[in-house]
């Protein structure tokens, strides 16, 4: 589960009953989708119950299950999937051939734009698949759809010939869509509670990129500023100027709902990355960003996501966690490297930025090798299976290989969803969590 606002996960690993079954408890904080892996996502809602039923005999992750519930939970279930196959899962239909060129991107876009013109016209003709659902349960998933056409033409923008959002008159044009749709396709706070977790990050980082600030100064008397064009800036007026420039070029609203999530989703990536690190800080940055939140599920949300941050501040919420299977586990993979600092990499075979890191890291490896520090590379995949690329690329270090339901406790135990993931352990065995620690500070201590 990720909350979209907060941007943290929280990973539960399913245990099979003996007859093959599963019930499990979990705590969200407003109706969402969740994924479950490796088969679909699921929608719950605070209070439902979610049934799945798995038909074990079907070899595929995408054929062979029921899903269904009870309350709203149980409506959307029992027609998403019918929906993504028909209106949401043609990822072929989105293929470009050549996005390095502008106009190549451009006559894409626009085939897109019309795509998803042609997809409201249906829905405002009606959806087949939605008969018999409540006007909520209709809402939330024509609003899912919406969100899937949008964020899928944002796709390209990633790999687009340069940085469209430093190129402006690229980014104005690329999305001058936008303006003229923005009711239905931004201005909606059913997207809190219709969108996966990847429509408000795509949205964030490209049609909303000048409200994200990605360069800071150093911290002068317990103050941050921020890098706004060339000049540095409160973030209160970095935020403001921001908006300023999306209104002007984009023609965009100062406050639809979109532009409310992305202000706080940015304040909490700042909490993740150490770049806010004390309470001080962190009250200043949820004070200079509330201003702008005008919708008041979206503030009470943000601001105790703000308390939630401050508690793990104020103590060490893992560590005073019953022991669980994840727990023992780990303890048995560092436990013969003990006495070393330790660099955990999760990892495997099908993730590139994983094998990408494990090649910057390879001189790093070598220059420590006669110090007191071990390199852990944790995987799913199996030894066989990782040889290809392991020998040829002389990637040292400690190579593990482990079950997938071991793979899923040790998720559990660090909640983490995306790889690569990475831990430290100090010379004493803890886990160290600071923002931005390294192995050189935990051998210097």
């Amino acid at each position: 589960m990720r909350d979209p606002i907060t941007k943290k996960t929280d990973v539960f690993a399913i245990t099979f009953n003996d007859d093959c079954t599963f019930n499990t408890k979990i705590h969200i904080p407003h109706p969402m989708f969740v994924a479950l892996l490796p088969f679909c996502n699921l929608y719950m809602c605070p209070g439902d119950t979610v049934d799945f039923v798995l038909d074990g005999m079907i070899k595929t992750n995408k054929k062979g299950f029921n899903i269904g519930g009870t309350g709203l939970s149980g409506e959307i279930n029992r027609v998403i999937t019918s929906v993504d196959k028909a209106y949401c899962n043609n990822y072929s239909s989105y293929d470009i051939k050549d996005a390095k060129q502008i106009d190549s991107l451009m006559t894409w876009r626009n085939v897109q734009i019309g795509r998803m013109d042609s997809m409201v016209a249906k829905i405002n003709r009606g959806l087949p698949e939605l008969k018999g659902c409540s006007p909520l349960a209709s809402d939330i998933v024509l609003t899912h759809i919406l969100a899937w056409h949008l964020q899928m033409i944002t796709s390209p923008y990633f790999i687009a010939p340069r940085d469209i959002s430093s190129d402006q008159a690229l980014w104005r044009n690329y999305f001058d869509f936008l303006s003229p749709r923005e009711k239905y396709l931004l201005d909606n706070p059913l997207l809190m509670v219709s969108a996966d977790m990847f429509f408000f990050n795509r949205l964030e980082y490209t049609a909303f990129r000048p409200l994200i600030q990605k360069k800071m100064s150093i911290m002068s008397h317990r103050k941050k500023t921020f890098v706004f064009g060339d000049s540095l800036q409160s973030l209160h007026t970095a935020i403001a100027k921001g908006l300023q420039q999306i209104n002007d070029e984009l023609h965009l609203s100062s406050n639809d709902f979109t532009s409310q999530m992305c202000m706080i989703r940015d304040v909490f990536s700042s909490f993740q990355c150490g770049f806010f690190d004390n309470e001080e800080i962190k009250a200043e940055a949820i004070a200079s960003v509330a201003p702008y939140i005008t919708n008041q599920e979206l503030l009470r949300l943000a601001i105790l996501g703000y308390h939630d941050y401050i508690k793990e501040d104020q103590q060490s919420c893992i560590d005073n966690k019953p022991a669980s299977k994840g727990d023992s586990l780990f303890q048995r993979i560092i436990e013969p490297y003990k006495g070393n600092v330790l660099y955990v990499d999760f990892w495997s075979m099908s993730c590139g930025p994983c094998r990408a890191g494990m090649l910057d890291m390879r001189d790093e490896v070598e220059a420590n090798k006669d110090k007191p520090v071990k390199y852990l590379y944790i995987t799913y995949d199996t030894e066989e299976h990782c040889r290809s690329f392991l020998e040829p690329n002389n990637i040292k270090g400690e190579h593990i290989f482990i079950s997938r339901s071991e793979w899923a406790h040790l998720q559990e135990k660090f909640n983490f969803s995306g790889i690569p993931f990475v831990v430290h352990v100090d010379r004493q065995g803890k886990i160290r969590r600071e923002p931005n620690i390294n192995v050189k500070e935990l051998l210097a201590e």
